[in-house]
């Protein structure tokens, strides 16, 4: 037979148990896995039961046999301190599953195997901020807007990847496709490694809510970007992105709740001209339309973290961020002339005063992981 490599001190486990002279007899036999399906081996060495993970394995549990009047009591249950270092349990859970060995298994005894605890409930994304690597980007974005419309999903048709379906909500019984525009003004851009240089500029992004098909996830599909800066030439030219240059000229005056008596941007681009007045709605509800609360309405709308687009060489690309959750304010269209909309047939010009919703945060952070990536 094999020889047992040592155990060591372990960690103790709360088990103590009494079982009779007869099953005594059982457990000192021993097990061994007959198959594949069976886990467990135990042997023992007087006067231990040592527990193993099949016959060549290291060893897990230890537990002392002391003889008593009648049988024998199970005493001194250890767990080896190797495997507690490197897993996440709790001595308890342990003590459980230990004691199920025991007598569900060797002595036969009827009971169910122990069922883990419930696992806690996933984190949500924007609570724990990512550590940076040195290729990320950061940058605080100042009068961020989110104008969307809600229109016929057919007016959509050609322009996401297939690997995407149009995220939709029913509206007058009708599906709505969800596309938006969102200027905002980049007022520290840095990357996350260098303590150099910060850059100040103007950008807007122009995207369609979608859910990736493979994952299930909520994304966004980026038609592109417009840029205020030279800098376009690195996402444009070395990472083949669809971002183009504009001209920003940004006149914003939030008051100290951070609602905008005047909202206005407007943008010379060749390909995406834009003009842009907005204005605080102090009767709007963030409870949208469309959406059973204002939660959904927020996390649809504000928070996707993953993009995806169509590199300039015809290739499917991605990139992510992370920000903490947005606590906007609602808002309305005073005025608008998104060129980009209109030319492609997404939202006619005549259409444009009528937004779905407008929402509008001041101030917030925002970290981009980059490089993208070719999918």
């Amino acid at each position: 037979m094999r020889e047992l490599p040592a155990f060591g001190d372990g960690v103790p486990l709360p088990l103590e148990a009494s079982v009779t002279a007869a099953e005594a007899d059982r457990l000192r036999l021993g097990l061994v896995a007959q198959n594949m399906d069976e886990k467990w081996n135990v042997a023992y060495e007087a006067p231990h039961l040592l527990f193993s993970r099949r016959w060549t394995g290291p060893l897990v549990y230890r537990v002392t046999l002391e003889p008593t009047a009648d049988g024998v009591r199970l005493v001194d249950a250890r767990w080896s301190a190797d495997f507690a270092r490197t897993v996440e349990a709790d001595p308890h859970d342990e003590a459980r599953f230990l004691r199920f060995l025991i007598f569900q298994v060797m002595l036969k005894h009827p009971g169910a195997h122990p069922l883990p605890p419930p696992a806690p409930p996933p984190s949500d994304p924007a609570s724990v901020r990512p550590r940076a690597k040195a290729s990320d980007a950061i940058t605080t974005l100042r009068h961020f807007a989110i104008v969307t419309y809600a229109i016929p999903p057919e007016r959509l048709a050609g322009l996401v990847d297939e690997r995407f379906a149009l995220d939709t909500i029913q509206l007058g019984g009708q599906d709505r496709a969800l596309v938006s525009v969102v200027p905002f003004e980049d007022e520290d851009f840095r990357w996350a490694a260098s303590d150099g240089p910060r850059w100040r500029f103007g950008q807007t992004n122009y995207r369609i809510y979608v859910r990736d098909r493979q994952t299930g996830k909520r994304a966004v599909w980026f038609l592109g970007t417009t840029l205020g800066s030279w800098r376009v030439i690195v996402p444009r030219y070395g990472w083949r992105l669809p971002w183009h240059y504009g001209r920003f000229a940004f006149a914003c005056d939030p008051d100290a709740d951070g609602h905008y008596t005047t909202y206005r941007v407007e943008t010379r681009s060749r390909w995406a001209p834009l003009l842009l007045e907005l204005g605080y709605d102090e009767g709007a509800s963030l409870a949208l339309p469309g959406f059973a609360d204002a939660a959904t309405a927020l996390d649809v709308l504000t928070h996707p973290l993953d993009g995806f687009f169509r590199r300039r060489d015809g290739h499917l690309g991605t990139y992510s961020v992370w920000h903490e959750r947005l606590k906007p304010t609602p808002g309305r269209v005073r005025h608008a002339r998104i060129g980009l909309f209109d030319r492609l047939g997404i939202v006619p010009f005549a259409e444009q005063a009528d937004a779905h919703s407008v929402l509008i945060q001041e101030r917030t952070e925002f970290q981009i992981h980059l490089p993208p990536r070719r999918c």
